[in-house]
């Protein structure tokens, strides 16, 4: 599939500069990019509509020089990643402007056509990052705040009942306070997991284990979490893994938690179990709403969230996938995805049997 260009705005006042990075994209076979050149700050008011995916700055204008040029751009441009092109060595200016966040600073007399490239590729996927990021923290406030807010208000109906006499009236309520603190709980989980998993320390105890148990245990808990979906689980391996045991069960709780929130209109969920020699398989199958095919590997990236998928509806933080993933990937497994908008998503989580891991360890 051929690679679609990078849009590339260049602000540059000074024609033989301009065509100096023109030129530099042009060279390029590894970044292909369509180039839209203004040779006058004020411009950028025109482009404001416009979706760039990068924007290459020069600091120095007849009307607006240095930091109050950058801070002009990223006006107009607050979303895009900013790359400033200069010619004045000053390393406190430099400081400043990335400190504001401008994604480089890159001197003129040192620009040459890899560095740029590379530059530019950096500062999209940092912009790209932060963005992320910034969602992820406006997801998790909303999400941690909702539970909070929940549990407050019938603390202080359980006060009211209390005081009035009605205590048949208390009882419902501390069950719903339950299932908020349960869900303030898994939240709260969720980010100490991400925190571990992006430091190295999250722990696990390994040993080799029954998938099948695993998987039947789940399947039994996670059925009274649905009255809409009945699981259905087709197969049955005798195969031992090496892994752990509760990290395991945690990818499958997660593979199951958003097969039912992500097929509400459907009635079943099948789990299916298959063995080799050397790995054991478990494909989650919901018949839900489905995952365009330019998401489907972007949702296991910490911090990702599809667009369209609106959190009144699908809350979370969207980090179970990403923890999942990591999971795996530390029990020398796979995590992967298939799936047909429509029509339902299947997962498939796959791991080495403890006999292959022996016999490596021999090898080895």
């Amino acid at each position: 599939m051929k690679e679609q260009p990078i849009k590339v705005l260049l602000v540059e006042d000074d024609p033989g500069d301009a065509r100096l990075i023109a030129e530099m994209l042009k060279e390029s076979t590894s970044l292909p990019c369509a180039l839209c050149h203004i040779d006058s700050l004020f411009k950028i008011r025109d482009l404001a509509d416009e979706t760039f995916d990068i924007v290459l700055l020069d600091l120095h204008f007849d009307d607006m020089t240095g930091l109050e040029t950058y801070s002009y751009a990223q006006t107009y441009f607050s979303l895009t990643p900013i790359v400033v092109l200069t010619g004045l060595r000053d390393e406190r200016l430099a400081y400043d402007i990335v400190k504001l966040g401008a994604q480089d600073y890159l001197l003129k007399d040192n620009i040459e056509p890899k560095g740029l490239v590379r530059s530019i590729r950096y500062a999209i996927e940092r912009k790209r990052a932060e963005i992320q990021k910034d969602e992820f923290l406006g997801f998790a406030s909303h999400e941690l705040k909702t539970p909070v807010t929940s549990i407050k208000a019938y603390i202080q109906l359980i006060l009211l009942y209390a005081k009035r006499g009605h205590q048949q009236d208390v009882l419902p309520l501390i069950r719903k306070i339950d299932v908020q603190v349960d869900r303030l709980t898994h939240l709260i989980n969720d980010l100490l997991d991400v925190t571990k998993v992006r430091a190295g320390k999250l722990e696990f105890k390994f040993e080799s284990f029954s998938l099948n148990e695993i998987v039947d245990e789940v399947i039994s808990n996670m059925q009274l979490m649905t009255n809409r979906h009945q699981i259905v689980k087709e197969g049955s391996i005798s195969a031992l893994v090496y892994g752990d045991r509760e990290r395991t069960a945690q990818i499958l709780i997660n593979l199951l938690s958003n097969a039912i929130k992500y097929s509400p209109q459907a009635d079943r969920i099948l789990v299916r179990m298959n063995s080799s020699n050397d790995n054991v398989s478990v494909a989650v199958q919901d018949f839900g709403i489905g995952i365009e095919k330019e998401y489907q590997q972007k949702i296991f990236e910490r911090f990702y969230r599809i667009d369209g998928r609106k959190q009144e509806n699908y809350p979370g933080l969207g980090l179970g996938l990403h923890i999942a993933s990591e999971i795996a990937k530390r029990q020398n497994g796979i995590l992967s995805v298939e799936s047909e908008p429509g029509k339902g998503t299947t997962f498939y989580l796959e791991l080495p049997t403890a006999c292959s891991h022996t016999h490596a360890e021999k090898e080895a």
